[in-house]
């Protein structure tokens, strides 16, 4: 008789304890003898697989309104996963190389961490944090002067207010721009009803002036004052 081998599925990595019994003599089950030698030993299975956690940190502090749930992630390009409400995914991976990447969220910007592109060590847990933040917008607000019926009107004549604010003089070029956390806006021109003149608003500006300003985006408003033609009425 020979060497007996048995096949066992064993749980995964992890320290096994085994034991070896050498025969001599009759072979095992015959006479139930011969078993001199009990030799034990333990068997050892590294592990394959590491851990990876993605984290969101999320800043609204300039109006943003984005829950974590908004924003999510890929691993290697794949297919994209959203974010947890905690702010926090975990994953089982083979080891192996890893980048995580977000998908662009309008608005914020986007930091990460050395774990996001560290990859996955066996038996170890790799964490990538993802931090956004969200952006001021941009509000910028034009004055339009036809001066097509006599008027000799410049931009620095004019004069408007956000939300009631201060007044803003206007830039000899007619534009002003200011940065502003996302909301809406009212935008008002100074003593109207400007004598001789007319006033419209546009562009992003609803006709009484209301603007709305996403996170990271740019809005125009502009007003515009025609000069009115002077009557001649004679007697």
């Amino acid at each position: 008789w020979g060497p007996i081998s048995h096949d066992y599925s064993l749980a995964g990595a992890g320290t096994y304890s085994a034991f070896a019994v050498i025969y001599h003599g009759q072979p095992p089950g015959e006479d139930g003898l011969g078993a001199s030698q009990i030799d034990g030993f333990e068997i050892v299975i590294p592990p394959t697989e590491g851990g990876l956690i993605v984290n969101k940190v999320l800043i609204n502090d300039n109006g943003g309104t984005a829950a974590t749930s908004s924003f999510a992630f890929k691993i290697n390009g794949g297919t994209a996963t959203p974010f947890e409400g905690d702010g926090s995914n975990s994953f089982t991976l083979t080891e192996g190389a890893y980048t995580v990447t977000e998908v662009a969220a309008s608005g914020y910007s986007a930091t990460y961490s050395e774990g996001c592109s560290a990859g996955v060590v066996a038996g170890a847990t790799t964490t990538c944090t993802i931090a956004n933040d969200d952006q001021q917008g941009t509000l910028i607000v034009t004055k339009m002067l036809p001066n097509n019926s006599g008027g000799s009107s410049v931009p620095e004549d004019y004069s408007y207010t956000i939300d009631a604010g201060s007044p803003v003089v206007f830039e000899s070029n007619g534009s002003n721009s200011q940065s502003v956390n996302g909301g809406t806006y009212t935008v008002a021109e100074v003593g109207t009803p400007i004598p001789g003149h007319t006033t419209t608003y546009g562009n992003d500006c609803s006709p009484n002036g209301v603007v709305t300003v996403g996170n990271g985006q740019t809005k125009v408003c502009t007003i515009t004052n025609d000069d009115i033609a002077p009557t001649l009425t004679v007697v």
